[in-house]
Parts: structure tokens; C-alpha cells; sequence
């Protein structure tokens, strides 16, 4: 039993074995046969494609001679009508190659040759007719994929090189580093030149840019390239001048240059001017540059009129006798005197990107001192300096001359009780931002004891509406409610108050023995309420406060006497608020003493015993005083008119408010009505019924 198996082994290799031989003796005298097939198969090749007539060159030799070998024929091609997918098959026959036909190729070809073509003629020719349907070959390993163009760039595109640029209609990569443009600035410039499904693109850190395209076309675009990408000429050169304006000259030039251009010829030099220096930047290609530079030299001379470096500025908002010591130090400054220096140093480079760079220095001393004087009755400077320094001074001048933002300053000064104080029941929790005064909600809130100076800051809150409360308490003595406008940094001052006399001295003259004339001589003293303001804006809306609040009063204003006592109380100090904010100061007590008769009718007036009928108290009276300060920011004219505007309509409401039959007195006409405000342009009329377009006549109910 175990032999048998053995046995059917050995039986069945040797029947394998003679198979074997079987079929390479068969394949043995196949190859026998075969170049007798192969002559004959270059004439049946192009019969399978529909309407083709492939015609030989040279008529094929039947040989079976396979020794003899059969060299690549050229053959005819014209097809009309032929379907895409036979025309592949028949190139694939023809040139040895494998070829991935995408599903979306169709269509069909019609293809006239005057002259026989090569294997690799045909292949391109075949390329160019796949590029006129939209479709590529683009070479994967041992086969050629057929895609749509758009898919193009997803396939493994070869790259080209020096070596395989690649050729014809074949599909390419190309990589072309630039030297001397911008990659991204070229994209603009090339993209109409290439087809839709064509791809570039810039790799900016390396200045380089990438084409995917046919290699015939981007030849083309690799010899625009290089025609681009040239080492170019132009360059900045800057010229310091020594005795002309910089602005000036830059002006001529540049008229010169556009009646060159407006007679055709073509301007290539751009012109800047850099103040500072007084110098000109030129921009441009080399030659241009050094015939401006020849002009330039020229205009650049010596002035012969002997007020050529003189110039007249008005000022707008400065004044002329602040400014010029000013100016007078800055040039000096400028010119070197204090440290002994040159009058000015200046250096001009001038780059090129594809040359060197060189750089020059010029240094010049100015011999002529400047001569800086102010003229009060214009307002105006008169600067006599060489060119560059008087660039320098204008400069200063036009970043100094500019309108200063204002402060309006509303204030109230009131005299408050001090028996009264702790009951004055001013809630200023319910001070609304409106102006209006609530009466309701919120807790009365006692001042605290005054002699910080400052009580403190309410936000957003209109004078009107603190001056409405004040006016409706007990023992409050409004004193004064100014208003005034100061410029920024400049010290306001409001004071009230009298000048009262004090005796100075008595004196008696006599003409004779029996006539005695007195007399006495007195001073006048001021006894007053004053304040200083001075507001200094801060970035933002926040305004510094420098305050001086000096309070005068007499110790006994009844009875002042010959020589009456004065009660000083003084407060000074610094303090930031927000615009629209209001401060409240403090602290400032004076002291009073009221001195009161009462006596007895008839019997109080008798000579000698009058005052046994009279009772005399002295009563002492303490006077807190109190300082509302507002600031408000005023930037430009827009907010001056609409603080015009608020005044404006206060003053109408208190015209509408009062009776209309105590207006006048007699046979007077009735006043005029205010009309309502409209704009900065509409006034009021100083006269009802003098005009004729008065808007609002007597009589007439148009005006409010």
C-alpha cells in the first residue's frame, strides 16, 4: 500500500515533463515562422481604424530569414473621422506603448501627413492631437495615463530639466528661479499667457516660480522670463542742495516733466523731496538720473538777489513776539553755535538692486547767521536763513501754529449757612445727567467737614440743574454764576466784590487864628471774591485744574468804621476731573458780626437817655463758601456752536416764560421774539418788523 503512492508520483513527473517539452519544441517552430508574420503586419496595422489608409514607404519583404533585422518603417498617416480609442490602440501598436485610458476620453480625429512619419513623430503627433481635445498623456512608470487637461495637475506630472526638458505637447513641470523680480509679481503678467488648465504659481521665499503646462508653451514662457529678469538700471540717488530750495527745485522739474510728456516723450525719473535735508531723492535708470542730476546743479546756485533766503510767515494762532525767541534758539541749535559743530552734516546713498552701492557725504558750514524777527501789528515772522534752515524753521512753525483746543468753565459761587448746612437736603445721588432735578428716591447727603478744600465730583451733571437746587434752600447766598472761555494752558480769572475805603490819616489846616479846616485821607482796598483757573487738557477727555479761590470779607460789614477788618480765607491746589464733571470746593469759613438795636419808640431817641431805653446784641455769623466748578472740552467749532445753541435756547425759555403783560410800559413796542435755533448761519435779528424777511413780525404766532 505504500508502494503505490509512490509509484503515482514518479508517473506523474514524467508526464509533466513530456508536456514540457512538447510545448518548446511547439514555440521553438513558432519563432520559426514569425518574421514572415511580422513583415507582413506593418500593412494590416492601420486597417482596424475606421477611414484610415496607411500606405507604406517601402514595400515589406516576405523573408523568414529571422536572423535579418526588420527596422522601424515610416508610414503615411491620414485619418478622417477616426474614433480617439482606435487611434490609441493603433499608437500603442505602433510606438510599444501602455496606455491608461481615463472613461470621460472620447471624440474623434482627423489627421493629414504630407510625409511618412518616425515612431516618435507619431507619438507626438498623437500628443498634439489629444492637447486639441483636452486631453493629456502624462507618463506614469511603464504606462501613459490619458486624462482630462484639468486633472493634470493631480497626476505625477514629470518634472523638467536640463537634460529632459521634455518636448512638443508633452505635459511638464517646470521650476524657473527668478534673480532679479518678484515671483509673486510676475504671476499677474504671465497668467493670460497661459491656457485655462494651466497651472503657476510663486514659492515667495525662494523667488521662484512653478508652470504646469505643455513644454512648447512653456519654452515660450521660460524665454519671457528671462527677458524679464534682467539686472536693471534704475537706482535712488540723493542730491543734497546747498543754496536752493529742495520744494522749489522738485517743482520745476516736475513741470518740465509734464510738458515732456504731454509732447510724447516718455518720463522715467520719479523726484521726492525730503525737507528735512533739503534734498532731492531721484529715482530712475542711470542715465536719466545723471542728466536730471546736471540740471539739478545748475538751478542749485548762489541767488543773486541779495532777499532771496527771506520769507514772510503770518501766524494764525501763535504770537509773533512768543514765537520768535523760540525760533531764534532752535536755529541756533541747529546751525551749531552752542556746541561749536558744523551748520548741518547730510549723507546720500544711492542703491541699486543688481549694482553696488556707493555713498557720498557733504558736509557744509553756513557762514551767514540767521536773522529771526517778529512783527506784532501782522502777526508775522520774518526769517531770513539759508535754504535748509529755513525748511527746518517753516516745518517748526506749521506744527506749533495750529488752533489750541478751549475750556469753558462754568462755575458757582455760594454762600452757605453754617447753621443751615447740615440740613440743606441737597441729594445729589438724584442730580440727573439731563439737568433735571428728581425728588424722589435717594438719601439726603449731609456735606462733610470742609476744610479738605474739595467735597467732591458729580459726573455728568448740568450746572443748571445744581443751581436750581441751590436757589431753593434756606440760608443759601448765591453770590455768582460765571461762565468763561479760556484757551488751553491760559489762566482765567473770575472776581466780584467792592473796594471799600479805609482812613489813612486826618489832618487841619488853619488860614488864620480863628479858622480851622479838617480833613482826612483815605484808601481804597479791595475786598474780593476771586478765582483762578487755569485748565491743561490731558490725552483723552480729562482736564487738569489748577485752582486759587480767595475769599475776602469784612469783619463787621454793618458798621465797617473808619478802619474796618478784613477776613481773608485763601485755598489753592491741583486736581484732575473729566470733562463735563463737576467739582464742588470747600472749606473756606468767614466769619461775621451783625450788631442789632432795639429800643423803645420816642424813648430810645432821647439825647442822654435814649440808650437806657435800647438793647444792643452783637450776633456772630459763620459762612461756609462753596465752589461748583465745571470744565467742558472744546475741540473744534462744531462744539462751540452747540454750546452756543444750549445758551441759546436757555435765554428763549426764560423769554417764553415771562408775562407778556409786563413786557413793556407805555407806548414801547413789545420785544422781540427769539426765534428758534436752526443752524450756525441763522442769527437772530437785532429788530422785529426792520426787515423783510424778518421771520418773525409782530403779531405773527410762526415763532414760539
Amino acid at each position: 500500500m505504500k508502494f503505490f503512492p509512490l509509484m503515482m508520483r514518479k508517473l506523474m513527473s514524467q508526464l509533466s515533463l513530456a508536456v514540457v517539452c512538447g510545448l518548446w519544441i511547439s514555440s521553438a517552430s513558432f519563432s520559426e515562422q514569425a518574421p514572415a508574420a511580422a513583415a507582413v503586419k506593418p500593412q494590416l496595422k492601420a486597417a482596424n481604424v475606421q477611414g484610415a489608409q496607411p500606405v507604406d514607404e517601402v514595400s515589406v519583404k516576405a523573408s523568414v530569414n529571422a536572423e535579418e533585422p526588420v527596422k522601424p518603417a515610416k508610414r503615411l498617416w491620414n485619418l478622417q473621422d477616426a474614433d480617439i480609442m482606435s487611434v490609441i490602440t493603433e499608437v500603442s501598436q505602433e510606438t510599444g506603448k501602455n496606455f491608461i485610458v481615463d472613461p470621460r476620453v472620447s471624440g474623434k480625429i482627423s489627421l493629414i501627413s504630407s510625409k511618412p512619419l518616425k515612431q516618435n513623430e507619431v507619438y507626438q503627433v498623437f500628443l498634439s492631437v489629444l492637447g486639441l481635445l483636452g486631453y493629456s498623456a502624462i507618463p506614469s512608470g511603464n504606462v501613459v495615463k490619458i486624462v482630462p487637461n484639468m486633472e493634470s495637475g493631480e497626476q505625477a506630472t514629470p518634472v523638467a530639466s536640463n537634460q529632459l526638458p521634455g518636448k512638443g505637447d508633452e505635459v511638464v513641470v517646470r521650476v524657473i528661479p527668478l534673480e532679479n523680480v518678484s515671483a509673486s509679481q510676475l504671476i499677474p503678467v504671465l497668467r493670460p499667457l497661459l491656457p485655462q488648465w494651466s497651472n503657476i504659481s510663486a514659492y515667495t521665499p525662494g523667488n521662484v516660480i512653478i508652470l504646469l503646462g505643455r513644454a512648447s508653451n512653456l519654452d515660450r514662457i521660460h524665454t519671457i522670463i528671462e527677458d524679464v529678469d534682467k539686472a536693471s538700471t534704475s537706482g535712488i540717488q540723493m542730491i543734497p542742495l546747498r543754496h536752493a530750495s529742495a520744494p522749489q527745485v522738485a517743482l520745476v522739474l516736475n513741470n518740465l516733466q509734464s510738458a515732456a510728456r504731454a509732447a510724447g516723450e516718455s518720463s522715467t525719473v520719479s523726484i521726492a523731496v525730503d525737507e528735512r535735508s533739503n534734498s532731492l531723492l531721484l529715482g530712475g535708470p542711470k542715465a536719466a538720473r545723471l542728466r536730471m542730476r546736471v540740471l539739478v546743479s545748475q538751478l542749485d546756485a548762489p541767488s543773486q538777489a541779495p532777499s532771496g533766503n527771506t520769507e514772510v510767515i503770518y501766524l494764525r494762532y501763535l504770537e509773533a513776539k512768543t514765537l520768535a525767541p523760540l525760533l531764534s534758539k532752535i536755529a541756533a541749535n541747529i546751525l551749531g553755535k552752542n556746541s561749536g559743530g558744523p551748520a548741518y552734516e547730510s549723507t546720500s546713498t544711492n542703491t541699486s538692486p543688481a549694482s553696488s552701492t556707493t555713498s557720498s557725504v557733504s558736509k557744509e558750514i553756513s557762514t551767514n547767521s540767521p536773522n529771526i524777527q517778529a512783527e506784532p501789528n501782522t502777526n508775522a515772522i520774518i526769517i531770513t536763513a539759508p535754504p535748509a534752515l529755513m525748511q527746518a524753521l517753516k516745518s517748526v512753525i506749521a506744527k506749533l501754529d495750529i488752533r489750541p483746543a478751549q475750556v469753558l468753565v462754568e462755575a458757582i459761587i455760594a454762600e452757605i449757612d453754617e447753621s443751615n448746612l447740615t440740613s440743606l437736603g441737597i441729594q445729589w445721588g438724584s442730580v440727573a445727567s439731563d439737568g433735571t432735578v428728581q425728588t424722589t428716591n435717594g438719601s439726603a447727603i449731609s456735606f462733610p467737614p470742609l476744610g479738605a478744600g474739595v467735597v467732591g465730583i458729580m459726573p455728568s451733571v448740568q450746572i443748571q440743574a445744581v443751581l436750581s437746587i441751590l436757589r431753593n434752600q434756606n440760608g443759601v447766598d448765591i453770590l455768582s454764576t460765571p461762565s468763561i472761555m479760556v484757551l488751553d494752558n491760559q489762566k482765567a480769572t473770575i472776581e466780584v466784590g467792592q473796594d471799600v475805603p479805609f482812613q489813612t490819616g486826618s489832618y487841619a489846616t488853619s488860614n488864620n487864628a480863628t479858622t480851622v479846616t479838617p480833613f482826612t485821607t483815605n484808601q481804597y482796598k479791595p475786598v474780593t471774591l476771586k478765582l483762578d483757573v487755569t485748565p491743561q487738557i490731558n490725552l483723552g477727555t480729562s482736564v487738569r485744574l489748577k485752582l486759587s479761590l480767595k475769599n475776602d470779607t469784612l469783619q463787621n460789614p454793618q458798621n465797617p468804621g473808619l478802619t474796618p477788618l478784613i477776613n481773608t480765607s485763601k485755598i489753592s491746589n491741583t486736581v484732575i476731573i473729566k470733562s463735563d464733571d463737576v467739582l464742588v470746593l470747600g472749606g473756606l469759613i468767614s466769619n461775621s458780626n451783625n450788631e442789632s438795636i432795639n429800643k423803645v419808640p420816642i424813648l430810645g431817641d432821647v439825647p442822654i437817655i435814649g440808650p437806657l431805653f435800647q438793647q444792643k446784641t452783637t450776633n456772630q455769623q459763620k459762612k461756609n463758601l462753596m465752589v461748583f466748578i465745571k470744565p467742558i472740552i472744546i475741540h473744534n467749532n462744531d462744539a462751540a456752536m452747540t454750546i452756543s445753541e444750549t445758551k441759546y435756547n436757555e435765554v428763549r425759555k426764560t423769554q417764553a416764560n415771562f408775562r407778556g403783560d409786563l413786557a413793556t410800559i407805555g407806548d414801547e413796542p413789545a420785544p422781540t421774539k427769539l426765534p428758534p435755533w436752526k443752524n450756525k448761519h441763522d442769527l437772530p435779528l437785532p429788530f422785529a418788523g426792520k426787515d423783510p424777511i424778518d421771520p418773525c413780525p409782530p403779531g405773527s404766532d410762526q415763532c414760539p
